[in-house]
């Protein structure tokens, strides 16, 4: 076996940790594989911060579809840090550059980074004429972006992406306004409570709030029209509506 056909081989394996002396071939075989193992690839050589500082300082000077999969590296390996290269590569003449940017711009997680990654997705957006790359960006969109960006995306991606990045977007929204628990509030019917409490103490449980009754090992069901009402007992941990 060849050493090339070694270092393939070894690419199934999830527990393969490449070394410095890998990082040339596993370099080579990213610009020559097919979009399967060049995946693979990625994915190991991301591990290496070596391959990651190559893969940032070169990506520009590749030619596709090596380009591409160097900023799929980055996006990789510098997490929230990769928005310096990514941004960039927003505006590259490849498309598969610019979707594989928009890509990695929509998995960064902290609030500046998610904030500058928005701007330059909406900014892109509005100039990108290649389908395949708008639905990157109005995915990515979904994931990192905001109210404002809700309306740049208006008609653009197709449906099913465009509504489901709005989705998201709603989601993120109502999640910055504080929420409690309603345990005040009375339903009109009772609905069924799942209690927690030690192993022991069910009898003792089910004792304390009337109609209660013992389903296994700590364990106990209930019915009420307020979670306010379970606060009569004070044996058990959790409860679950049923």
């Amino acid at each position: 076996m060849s050493d090339l056909e070694a270092l393939r081989a070894k690419l199934n394996d999830p527990g393969f940790w490449p070394g410095r002396r890998d990082v040339r071939p596993l370099l080579e075989l990213l610009a020559a594989a097919d979009e399967d193992e060049a995946a693979k690839v990625v994915r190991v050589l991301a591990k290496l911060p070596l391959a990651v500082e190559r893969a940032e300082a070169e990506w520009g000077a590749a030619a596709p579809p090596l380009r591409h999969r160097l900023v799929m590296l980055v996006a990789r390996g510098r997490g929230d840090e990769a928005c310096a290269a990514l941004v960039p590569a927003l505006g590259d003449t490849d498309p598969r550059t610019r979707k594989a940017a928009a890509r990695g711009l929509g998995r960064v997680q902290n609030a500046t980074s998610r904030a500058e990654a928005a701007r330059a997705l909406g900014a892109a957006l509005g100039g990108e004429s290649r389908p395949e790359v708008e639905r990157a960006i109005v995915e990515a969109l979904g994931k990192v972006g905001g109210a404002e960006d809700a309306a740049a995306i208006g008609a653009r991606g197709d449906e099913r992406v465009r509504k489901d990045a709005l989705r998201r977007i709603d989601r993120t929204e109502s999640r910055a306004t504080p929420s409690r628990i309603a345990a005040e509030r009375v339903l009109a019917a009772p609905f069924e409570v799942e209690l927690r409490c030690r192993e022991g103490l069910e009898t003792i449980l089910a004792g304390e709030i009337e109609g209660a009754r013992i389903l296994a090992s700590g364990r106990v069901a209930a019915s009420a029209r307020s979670l306010r009402e379970l606060t009569v007992a004070r044996t058990w941990s959790s409860a679950a509506i049923v």
